[in-house]
């Protein structure tokens, strides 16, 4: 039973991973131009849902002690939001149907939106490197925790700045 556990936490964690690829990839070619018809919001969106799905999968890994498998998630929030400002391009707040939560203060404030994304690719860092050998080097809840505490402010510090509440879009 506990090999079907963990076969699908990893098939989840490998879908999340080949699902953020594939957006990825649409949105460097589509930075580049080589798409006709691009959405950047919509684009956006996926990848924060992604990111939001790779988060609640190593916090549910944390819970169950699971601290090896946590540096997959943590790769991807680190990977994606390197890539974050490019599907941010001037002017692209969205229309009143694409429910866009992003405030026009990322544009305002472009150097202290690019700090807060880098702030969560390196919290999201810090916890692959502690993770990514914890099945030999094992780690203890704390470390992981404290590690997680801290990716968790940095989304919350990008997205108490640069995002409106749900209630405002």
């Amino acid at each position: 039973m506990a090999s079907n556990a963990k076969r699908t936490r990893l098939l989840r964690t490998v879908a999340v991973t080949l699902g953020l690829l594939g957006l990825l990839s649409c949105a460097a070619v589509a930075q580049k131009g080589l798409l006709d018809e691009r959405d950047p919001v919509s684009e956006r969106q996926q990848l924060m849902k992604n990111q939001g799905a790779n988060f609640k999968d190593l916090r549910d890994k944390a819970k169950a002690g699971n601290f090896a498998a946590i540096a997959v998630n943590a790769q991807n929030i680190a990977f994606a939001a390197r890539h974050i400002p490019l599907l941010f391009p001037k002017g692209s707040l969205g229309t009143p149907e694409q429910k866009s939560r992003a405030k026009p203060e990322i544009w305002q404030d472009w150097d202290g939106f690019i700090a807060a994304t880098t702030q969560t690719r390196d919290a999201a860092l810090a916890l692959w490197e502690l993770t990514k050998d914890a099945e030999k080097q094992p780690v203890s809840a704390e470390q992981v925790q404290a590690a997680i505490k801290n990716l968790a402010e940095s989304c919350k510090g990008c997205h108490d700045k640069f995002r409106k509440p749900k209630e405002q879009q």
